[in-house]
């Protein structure tokens, strides 16, 4: 076979030359891009100790074309190393497959660039891979272009290449005419393998030291480079600070970061936080007044060699796959100075569904918010599940102008057991919800309850920069079956305590199964539990702000959520209605010969249905002349078979009374005298305060939310959660004393109420604080 030295992929090499008689093979690195071998080779010198890759060698026509930076090195020692590369190749061919396949010989023992004990995302050595390393030489290339056309005046350059790895970057930089480059990395041995890789660069140095280190030296640079490192660190912001303390007045810093959809940390295991456009444009505003943002354009691996990969300001952000800031000193903001933000004016709110879809608890709380802090100067939209939306959000204006995105339904509970393991295959989806950021682009998002889609969501919040206030009205995020339910308390468990325990209740009404069929499906379940409860902690991680609607239902939270009190804040879910509480007048009980009892909510085991079987099971209680009517939606078929059964076996003493419109509330309740509520399970509880609103006293669970309003002997009576005794006692005490109930009904009426204009103030007060951070 012909040798040829080729120009092609000169562009791609570290050097213009090599020299020497002792170079060995080290490595053969196998590329297959659109059907042609290519390989590269990595080089040793044991005698100087150094490396040096040489890419892209490959076959045309019955003839081997290598680089031309080869033509010095001794012809014997080069046909040496290309029968070793051949041979290698040719005892390997039936194992290559596209796009790549590595082989190392005996000589990479002295290189040993792959230490078990760093992370390969941190360490990378070109040369070993996939061709997707060709970009960042690229990159390089570009960047020392730019810094030649910037030094018009030919000056002399102090050039600093911040987490240098391996050092290929640093000796590209090596390249400007009058420069000298130091590469810095806190790896150690990344240090060491760039030492090893400068091979001809005298004007090249490498130290062993983090960008906060090299501060202490007291040297400065005209240009600070460190590309796709901040993604790696735990402070950005320090990191940024200390990149900049390290400029000239005059000095340059240019930085990259990888774009969330391709590089997230749920695909890199060393990334600490993820970035897109809007979230780098954020962030880098906060210290200058003026920066220059980049795109380069996603890897394809068929087609890299035909990808130039030059900075663009402006690309299609389906394939933005790096992002480049180059910042100038002088256009620092004040570091003494307070950067303030404007306020914020678009508020996103995430929640399952939102009426005219449902009229349930958090659908019908979250558009009360909308209308509230729309009545503060904002603009409001909300983004749900909704069957219209498959392969597109779509987009509508429902009551009183509610803006409302649908996406599609996922399966929540795949999504909950999965999500922690999910990656690339969750992008489709996530990229129909960036469509909705980017379509309505909230400063703020308030983030409800968002069954049926993925809490991988708050990544992409995160990514996008966007400031993420979380509500947290109930335990879905920890609960498989969304409610603590299959617990020996009348169905309702305490809590996720475990992995184990709750991994039990999952499995309660499968069919039964042998006992390793029984450890199959415990031990998944487990690994997946443990997994959820970890991830959902890493998510609340990112919250800039998280708001309960009562202190005992937060302090509940608090035993499995890891937040930090800064972040935390009890906002009362307002109440209103159109009369005022000033012209209610309640019938006297005593004017009355039987008083009317009645519970309103969804008719559900969780509400406590089975309560109430037990409580009507009671003689001494159906002897007594009352009427007990219950309104609400049946959850279940067997839901309402239970409440028609009580009808029955109650003589019509109770009557289920159906769904009801809370517009009609005032009218139902001008004749109802007390509100049964045997809740097991709340956080707040609206139709409480609403009973309370309307001058209905309430006997109640002393449950999370419900505890914090209602006073014993004052605007009606707690009983411990699933008491049935004391429940039924506390209803014969009021039964025999209609004075009691009227005294209750004047405190009920006197029960300070949060309005939705005391919850909005508060939320808005909760949206600047974090839209400044």
């Amino acid at each position: 076979m012909e040798v040829f030295f080729s120009e092609e992929y000169n562009r791609y090499q570290l050097y213009d030359s090599l020299e020497g008689l002792n170079w060995e093979l080290a490595v053969v690195n196998v590329h297959v891009i659109k059907g042609q071998v290519f390989f590269d080779i990595v080089l040793f010198n044991k005698l100087k100790n150094k490396i040096a890759p040489v890419f892209l060698n490959t076959f045309k026509e019955n003839k081997l074309l290598i680089p031309s930076l080869l033509k010095n090195i001794d012809r014997e020692n080069l046909s040496k190393i290309f029968e070793q590369s051949f041979t290698i190749i040719s005892s390997y061919k039936d194992k290559i497959r596209p796009p790549n396949f590595v082989i190392f010989t005996e000589n990479y023992n002295y290189i040993n660039s792959l230490d078990s004990g760093i992370n390969p995302h941190r360490r990378s050595f070109m040369g070993i891979g996939n061709a997707s390393y060709l970009k960042f030489i690229l990159f390089y290339k570009h960047i020392s272009e730019i810094i030649r056309s910037r030094n018009k005046k030919e000056k002399t350059l102090n050039i600093l290449d911040c987490s240098c790895a391996s050092g290929y970057g640093s000796i590209i930089l090596g390249s400007i005419e009058k420069s000298t480059v130091r590469g810095a990395d806190m790896d150690a041995g990344a240090v060491n393998l760039a030492n090893m890789l400068n091979v001809e660069r005298g004007n090249v140095s490498f130290v062993n030291s983090s960008m906060e280190d090299l501060n202490k030296f007291g040297l400065k640079y005209d240009y600070v480079v460190s590309l796709e490192t901040i993604e790696h660190v735990n402070n950005p912001e320090t990191f940024l600070n200390s990149a900049i303390d390290l400029l000239e007045k005059d000095g340059t810093l240019i930085l990259s970061v990888p774009h969330w959809r391709y590089h997230g940390s749920d695909l890199n295991s060393d990334h600490l936080s993820n970035w897109t456009p809007e979230r780098v444009k954020r962030f880098f505003d906060r210290f200058f007044n003026r920066v220059e943002v980049y795109f380069t354009e996603v890897v394809n691996l068929e087609e890299v060699l035909n990808q130039d990969f030059s900075f663009k300001e402006e690309m299609n952000k389906k394939f933005i796959e790096n992002i480049f800031v180059i910042a100038r000193s002088k256009d620092r903001r004040d570091p003494l100075a307070f950067y303030i933000r404007k306020k914020p004016k678009r508020v996103l709110f995430v929640n399952h569904s939102i009426p005219p879809y449902e009229y349930t608890g958090t659908p019908l709380a979250t558009y009360s918010q909308m209308q509230s802090i729309r009545s503060l100067g904002y603009e409001t939209a909300v983004m749900i599940t909704h069957p219209d939306a498959t392969t597109e959000f779509k987009k509508e204006v429902v009551l009183n102008g509610t803006k409302v995105y649908k996406i599609p339904f996922l399966n929540w509970q795949k999504t909950f057991l999965d999500d922690p393991f999910s990656g690339y295959d969750l992008r489709d989806y996530l990229g129909l919800v960036e469509d909705v950021i980017d379509d309505f682009k909230p400063d703020v998002i308030h983030l409800g309850d968002y069954v049926g889609m993925t809490s991988k969501i708050v990544e992409l919040f995160e990514a996008k920069g966007i400031p993420i206030c979380k509500e947290v009205h109930a335990i879905e995020e920890l609960c498989l079956k969304v409610r603590p339910s299959g617990g020996s308390r009348d169905g309702l468990c305490k809590g996720p305590d475990s992995p184990e325990s709750c991994a039990s209740c999952a499995l309660i009404g499968n069919y039964e199964v042998n006992e390793p069929f029984l450890i199959r499906q415990m031990s998944n379940l487990i690994g997946k539990l443990f997994a959820r409860f970890k991830y959902i902690n890493y998510l609340y991680s990112k919250f800039d702000a998280v708001v309960f609607p009562s202190s005992s239902w937060m302090k509940y939270m608090m035993n499995y959520l890891e937040i930090g009190r800064d972040k935390t804040y009890v906002v009362p879910i307002g109440i209103d209605f159109k009369c005022s509480r000033k012209n209610l007048a309640k019938e006297s009980a005593l004017d009355k010969e039987r008083l009317n009892f009645a519970y309103f909510g969804t008719v559900a085991t969780g509400k406590g249905l089975g309560i109430l079987e037990k409580l009507f099971q009671y003689k001494e209680l159906l002897d007594k002349d009352f009427n007990f009517y219950i309104y609400g939606r049946c959850q279940d078929t067997e839901s309402e078979i239970k409440v028609k059964n009580l009808e029955k076996i109650t003589c019509g003493k109770v009557l289920y009374m159906g769904e009801y419109k809370r517009d009609n509330l005032s009218e139902i309740l001008s004749s109802v005298d007390m509100g049964i509520l045997p809740y097991l399970y709340e956080s707040y509880s609206i139709v409480t305060r609403e009973l309370l609103y309307f001058g209905i006293p309430v006997i109640s669970f002393n449950t999370y939310g419900i505890d914090e309003i209602i006073k014993d002997n004052y605007n009606g009576f707690l009983v411990e959660v699933g008491d049935v005794e004391s429940l039924k006692e506390r209803i014969i005490y009021i039964l025999n004393d209609k004075e009691l109930t009227d005294k209750l009904k004047s405190g009920a009426l006197n029960t300070p109420i949060a309005t939705p204009q005391d919850e909005a103030r508060m939320l808005d007060e909760i949206y600047k604080k974090i839209a400044r951070k």
